[in-house]
Formats: C-alpha cells, sequence, structure tokens
C-alpha cells in the first residue's frame, strides 16, 4: 500500500513534487493514523480506511452527509466541499475524529483535489452545537496529514451567536487558512450571490432555502465509494465529480462553462 505508485503520486503532486516534503507528510499521516484509530490491529495501518472500518456511530454521523463534494468545481477547476455545522447527531469526539478522517480519505482520491487543492464552503447558524476545542485542534492537523490543500474558506451565516464560532474557530487556524478565510452573512439568496462572485456553483450546493439538506447527490456519491471498497479499490469508480479535464457533453451551462469542455472547444478550433 504504501509503496505503491498511487500512494506517493498523491503526496507528490500535493507537494508540488518536492519529494522531502511528501515524506514528512506521509509521515505525519501515519502518526494521526495511528491516533485515531489507536485500538485496531496493527496490520490495519497498512491499507486505505474504508467506510465499514469505521465505528456505528461514526458511520451514522457520516451518512447524514454533513461534508459532501460538489458534482462540479469552481471557476478555478478546484474541487469544492460543503460543510453543514448543527447536523451532527450526539456522538464522542472518537467517532467524529473517524468519520473526519474518512472524509478526507474520500477527498483525497480526487487527482484534481490533489493537484489544484479545495474550497471549502461552511454553512452553520442557530443550530450549531457547541464548539469543541479538540476538534477545532484536530480539523487543522488532519489537514496536514492529507494530500489536499485548503485553498479558500467560506464561513457562510448571519445570526450574532454564530460569529462567536468563527471567531473561535480562527483562534486555531494557520496563518495562510486565515488569509483565504471569507465570512458571508445575511439571507439564503445572499449568501447563495455573495459565494457566485468567488466562482462557486451554488445550484449545486445540499442546503435547501429551508435549512434542510437535499442527499440526492450525496447518496449516490456515498455509494460509490462503498462499492469502490468493496472490490478492492481495483473497480473503476463511476465518475460523479467531473475532473478539471473531462469533457462534459450536454446543453447546460455547467457542461459548456466546464473548463475540460472549453479546452477541448479550444483545441477543436
Amino acid at each position: 500500500y504504501v509503496q505503491g505508485r498511487k500512494f506517493r503520486l498523491a503526496y507528490l503532486r500535493s507537494r508540488q513534487f518536492n519529494p522531502n516534503k511528501a515524506a514528512a507528510m506521509i509521515i505525519r499521516h501515519f502518526h494521526m493514523k495511528q491516533k485515531v484509530f489507536a485500538n485496531y490491529p496493527s496490520e490495519f495501518y497498512g491499507r486505505e480506511v474504508k467506510f465499514t472500518d469505521l465505528s456505528t456511530d461514526a458511520q451514522e454521523l457520516y451518512e447524514r452527509g454533513i461534508v459532501q463534494m460538489s458534482p462540479s468545481t469552481d471557476a478555478a477547476g478546484r474541487s469544492v466541499v460543503f460543510f453543514f455545522s448543527g447536523y451532527e447527531v450526539s456522538t464522542s469526539v472518537e467517532d467524529k475524529k473517524q468519520a473526519v478522517w474518512y472524509s478526507m480519505t474520500c477527498r483525497s482520491r480526487n487527482e484534481n483535489a490533489q493537484r489544484f487543492g479545495e474550497v471549502a464552503v461552511v454553512y452553520y447558524g442557530e443550530r450549531h452545537h457547541k464548539f469543541n476545542m479538540e476538534i477545532a485542534i484536530f480539523l487543522q492537523k488532519v489537514r496536514h496529514a492529507f494530500p489536499v490543500d485548503l485553498q479558500a474558506l467560506h464561513f457562510c451565516g448571519g445570526t450574532n451567536s454564530s460569529r462567536f464560532y468563527v471567531a473561535a474557530q480562527k483562534l486555531f487556524m494557520d496563518t495562510f487558512t486565515r488569509f483565504r478565510l471569507q465570512e458571508h452573512s445575511g439571507t439564503y439568496e445572499e449568501i447563495n450571490f455573495a459565494l457566485q462572485t468567488f466562482g462557486i456553483n451554488t445550484d449545486d450546493s445540499p442546503m435547501k432555502p429551508d435549512g434542510t439538506l437535499d442527499n440526492t447527490f450525496y447518496n449516490k456519491w456515498l455509494d460509490a465509494q462503498k462499492q469502490y471498497e468493496e472490490n478492492n479499490f481495483n473497480s473503476q469508480v463511476t465518475i460523479l465529480v467531473p475532473q478539471r479535464f473531462d469533457v462534459l457533453f450536454g446543453k447546460s451551462k455547467q457542461c459548456t462553462q466546464h473548463p475540460g469542455t472549453l479546452r477541448c472547444q479550444l483545441l477543436v478550433e
């Protein structure tokens, strides 16, 4: 697993093919993996984490769709991931860490995210849970243990109580992340407009105007990940999230304005 070409290339891509930096990230990855899955057998650490490896509570937490990949990239061709604070079930810190780890594992399989990083959109509001310092610290550390860089961070909310949540999160962010952070407040329409100015396609956001989540795409995506794992990572996953240079056939704006489609048209012309 560790000697495999696919595993090493993932870390090399994210570190601009600097072998020293890639090796340091791999070391951090396995140190953290031992802490998150402390009671697992030793052979577990020598393979990729599967959904079935998670505890029952961690599986239930992840299936709620609190972290979802967007089916489209932003205007710069970067992957977009949505986070929803306040939709978690009451679970232990250890279960939450396992769910976060599995989420990063799935997202790091995306070669586009390895090369160009990802953009995170965090929705929060009155429903968000009490701030947990241990989880906040863990989220910052786990970022440096996977080959996916955070290129931009958008906090979306509008209540006075939720501003404390953002301020507390900033305390544990590195300088680069704080510099790339944007706060958006207001109504559902105002927040969507603000995100669109940063090239994010809000039509693909699971967040509905009434505050509920549409997990239709997420359920398909999670089923594809489970099928991929059941086949021992050998079968090709159904492409639900187009890569930067994929060519999309269709008449919708999402298809015609996709970077890969535009590049194909340019080559033909």
